[in-house]
Order: C-alpha cells, then structure tokens, then sequence
C-alpha cells in the first residue's frame, strides 16, 4: 500500500491512481499551509495597555487631572494612544501575514490522475504526483522538474530576486527542495513562461512555502530584549512612585496632616519622577 510511495521515483508519466493518491493524502496530509492566527483587533489593542510603563503613565494621567493639570493629563494621555495606535498596526499586519501567503499559493492544478490530465484541488496533491504547469500557472507544491521547454519562474517571494529564475529537467529521483535550486519549482511562485511536468516532491508544511508559515505560527508573543529591559526599568520605578507615595504620605499623616491632602501630595511627588517619560 504505502511501498508505492516510498519508492523515489514513479516510472510511469501517467501519475498516481486515485486509490495511490488517496492513500498518500492520509500519510501525509493536505498540501495547504498553517491555520493562520485569527486576527483580534479589540484584544491586540487592549493588549498594548498591558505594560508596566503604559500603566504608570495612566496613573500619572488620572493623578494630573484631578490635581487640575489638564494640559499635563491630555498631552500624556495623547502621548500613550499613539504608542497604542503603533504598537497595534504592528501586531495586526504580523497577524495577517500568514493569510495574505495563503492568497500566493494556487487553488487548483492540473494532475496525471488514474493515467489522465485532469483538474484537482491544490489541496488534494501529494508526493510522487505528476502535474503540468504552463505559463501564468501557480505552482502548488515543490517539485522537481522532469521535463521543461523555456521554463521561467518568478520566486521573488522565496529569494527576493526580481527576475525570474530559469529552470530546467533534473534528476527524477531528487527529493532535495531547498531553495534556489534550478531543478525545482516552488510552492507559490509563478510560472511567467514555457511549460513543464513536474514531480510533486513536498507538500503542505514540507514546502517552503509551508515551512515559512509554519515558523509563523510558531511564533510566541515574547518581548525583545529592549522591551524586557523597559519592563524591568517600569517596574523599578513603580515600586520607587509606591515607596516615595507611602513615606512622604505617612510622615504627614504622623504630623498630623490632613490624610487627603498627605495622599495627594505623596501622589504627586511619586509622579514626578517618571515626569522625563512624558
């Protein structure tokens, strides 16, 4: 059953048969890229609130309006929703990059099936498939060219060279798809001139195409080492406001300072040393 498809190469040009293919499918999955992340402007805004900095300088905020400092609480409060704007439209493309690779790679493709060239979703071809690819094609998977006439394929969105690559046949048993290769056409390149056929040799997240959007879903939301540092900075200075507040507040409320007024003062003093933030 799964002999077939270990083997490296399938000498017959008439392809797989429908039940080799669907057996292959099983192995080794759809030939489609990661579940993107699904994009949450509300929490990714909300999220950029969350740093120890941003707190403090709400605080600060909250703390110059009722002291009468109107000017002081606008401008810091101005200050803290264009580095949120920013910050945001940041995350929110990152979210999206994923689905817009997912727009580059092709629906469909043209396959030697059961010894005919028919028409199948991308998403159903496998390793060992033979498909064909004429100019203006997508290509739908990693494969190794088996015959070629004039072939040219744009990979910019893999190398980031502009001109397109030219390619010619290979070794039918190569399984190498590494990029650059002039042997191998890749997932979600364009063919911009001849026609070939072409052995499916990676599909899915074996593709390079997949592999790069594999490594995007794998991406954890963790700070650099600047934000770390900031971080840290921010929670120093939160406990400095906290210890500054509680002694200047306590040592007027001993002297017999009215407890508001002591509060406020410790408040206001404690603001004042995160005062070059702003």
């Amino acid at each position: 059953m799964l002999e077939i498809l270990e083997r490296p190469y399938i000498s017959s040009p008439r392809g797989l048969s429908s039940a080799e293919a669907a057996e292959a499918l099983k192995k080794y999955g759809e030939n489609s890229l990661a579940k993107e992340k699904k994009a949450q402007p509300l929490k990714i805004f909300i999220g950029q609130f969350r740093d120890i900095m941003i707190m403090i300088l709400l605080a600060a905020t909250v703390v110059s309006f009722f002291l009468g400092e109107i000017y002081d609480a606008v401008t810091i409060i101005i200050i803290v929703l264009l580095n949120a704007v920013l910050g945001f439209i940041q995350e929110y493309r990152t979210e999206k990059t994923l689905i817009a690779l997912k727009s580059m790679t092709a629906p469909s493709a043209k396959c030697w099936r059961d010894g005919s060239l028919v028409t199948i979703p991308a998403a159903e071809l496998v390793p060992q498939d033979i498909i064909r690819l004429e100019a203006g094609d997508k290509v739908p998977a990693d494969c190794v060219i088996l015959s070629c006439k004039g072939l040219l394929a744009e990979e910019s969105i893999l190398t980031g060279e502009s001109t397109a690559a030219s390619k010619t046949s290979g070794d039918p048993a190569d399984t190498d798809n590494s990029i650059g290769k002039d042997t191998v056409v890749y997932s979600g390149t364009v063919i911009v001139k001849g026609t070939a056929e072409a052995k499916v040799i990676a599909t899915g997240l074996n593709a390079q195409m997949g592999r790069i959007s594999g490594m995007l879903t794998e991406i954890e939301d963790e700070m650099t080492p600047l934000q770390k540092r900031l971080a840290e900075l921010g929670k120093i200075i939160a406990i400095i406001c906290l210890v500054v507040c509680a002694a200047v507040s306590g040592a007027g409320i001993l002297r017999g300072e009215p407890v508001f007024d002591m509060l406020m003062t410790g408040i206001t003093i404690a603001i004042a040393a995160i005062s070059p933030l702003r």
